[in-house]
């Protein structure tokens, strides 16, 4: 029995859930795989990953003609292992119209999210115009192009990793409060995907990351108003509140307490 390949992936990150789910749906086709989670932010990398991809890059398959490194990569590998499994037409064009999304997954839909994450859990910095407007560029033209004529996935009928790869991508976009247009063949085509077999299971380690690290919103700035009143003014007159009473200070007497004497009546002379 041949040795298993060895995986090496960070299991929250688009790029390996790619590769996991695409090797989920090969099925009994799929060739064993044996998965290392890898930190690359700790003092413990495997050695055999730093020896294998020196650009430490992840995923990384180790197989026994040596390393590759690269979701699409591994994923056309691995479809070109076993023909017959889905994700990788054998009519040429077809096959060609999967890479060219590939490419441009990585070129511009996968950069664009990266570049959006990144920025805002890293550095807590918000998208610029120019970033949401070329990601709203790039889910109009899965909407227009590739899923206006009525197809359920992005080349086709069926399940390409083209739709795996750029389904992965957009996922990452849950890390953020980031509303974007509401585009319902993108939505739909969204739902047949996290409906495929193996997809809970993969994608949680990425839920619990979100939820255990969520991007919480910054209070929103106080108003010139709110400024402008100190701390211990009455709102409603502008007015400072008088002071309390110390201990010190005698309260006046209540009118008709005991301790008010009555005056003295006058004695007659």
């Amino acid at each position: 029995m041949p040795e298993p390949f060895t995986l090496y992936i960070a299991p929250p990150s688009a790029e390996s859930r790619a590769v996991l789910l695409h090797h989920a749906l090969m099925g009994l086709a799929a060739p064993e795989l044996k998965t290392v989670n890898v930190d690359l932010s700790s003092d413990a990398v495997p050695p055999e990953f730093l020896r294998a991809n020196p650009l430490r890059t992840l995923p990384t398959l180790l197989t026994p003609w040596g390393p590759l490194w690269g979701s699409r990569t591994i994923m056309r590998f691995l479809a070109a292992l076993c023909p017959d499994s889905i994700g990788y037409p054998t009519s040429v064009f077809h096959r060609a119209s999967v890479d060219r999304l590939l490419d441009w997954d990585l070129e511009s839909l996968s950069r664009c999210v990266n570049t959006i994450v990144s920025g805002k859990i890293l550095e807590d910095k918000e998208p610029s115009y120019e970033l949401l407007d070329e990601l709203r560029d790039a889910v109009r033209f899965l909407d227009q192009k590739q899923l206006g004529d009525g197809r359920s996935f992005l080349t086709g009928n069926d399940c390409t990793i083209a739709d795996i790869s750029c389904h992965t991508s957009l996922s990452m976009l849950r890390a953020l409060p980031l509303e974007i247009d509401d585009i319902p063949r993108v939505s739909a085509w969204q739902e047949r995907m996290i409906e495929l077999p193996g997809w809970d299971r993969i994608d949680a380690p990425f839920q619990h990351e979100i939820q255990s690290e969520a991007v919480s919103e910054p209070d929103p700035p106080a108003t010139r108003a709110e400024a402008d009143v100190p701390a211990d003014t009455d709102e409603s007159s502008g007015q400072s509140p008088p002071p309390e009473p110390t201990s010190d200070e005698a309260e006046p007497a209540q009118e008709g307490s005991p301790d008010e004497k009555a005056p003295e009546e006058a004695t007659s002379s």
